[in-house]
């Protein structure tokens, strides 16, 4: 009977991984190629580490290195599920000042993509999702399962990954994104 518990558990844990008592499944499919887990990481806001979401990073091949994954021209996907209610007003604060922290030189041409990313936003409450889905044509952002807004362009999609792997709100989603926490 304990034999049987042991295979069950670890079948079960080779399917998804958890934290904060929610699940990501282990592998997706998007556009035809398997995606794997590359890490979970937990978006915290305020002085008093307010957990917002849990976001999971899916890549084509495992990688801890964020220069390699942003450099990448391969599929990746960053799949958000809220653990709080976040207004629409504070998403898109969130958004420009993400656009900040990361961008590095003529920011000012970003604005108007900032805003259609804006444009997409809603208020979220506990269990809403948001998935960011990145080629080399641009990305792909679905809010609340609704139909996807489209942001073109390689060098955009770059800058709207390195908000979470390049200079994100809190060091900790960057490590556990990268399967380092």
């Amino acid at each position: 009977m304990k034999l049987i518990f042991l295979l069950a558990l670890l079948c079960t844990s080779s399917f998804s991984a958890e934290i904060i008592g929610l699940s990501f499944p282990e592998k997706i499919e998007w556009k035809n190629k398997p995606l794997v887990l590359n890490g979970l990481g937990i978006r915290e806001a305020t002085v008093f580490s307010v957990d917002v979401y849990v976001a999971g990073l899916y890549l084509e091949t495992a990688e801890k290195d964020p220069k390699v994954i942003l450099d990448s021209p391969g599929l990746k996907q960053i799949r958000m599920e809220f653990v709080r209610k976040v207004s629409e007003e504070e998403l898109k604060k969130a958004w420009r000042e993400s656009l900040e922290r990361n961008c590095e030189k003529d920011c000012e041409k970003w604005l108007k993509e900032i805003e259609a990313l804006n444009a997409l936003m809603v208020p979220l409450v506990k269990k809403d999702t948001m998935v960011f889905s990145f080629s080399p044509e641009g990305v792909e952002v679905t809010v609340k399962n609704q139909a996807p807004g489209h942001l073109k362009g390689k060098e955009l999609a770059r800058l709207i990954l390195s908000m979470w792997l390049g200079n994100p709100p809190n060091s900790g989603l960057k490590e556990g994104l990268l399967g380092k926490s």
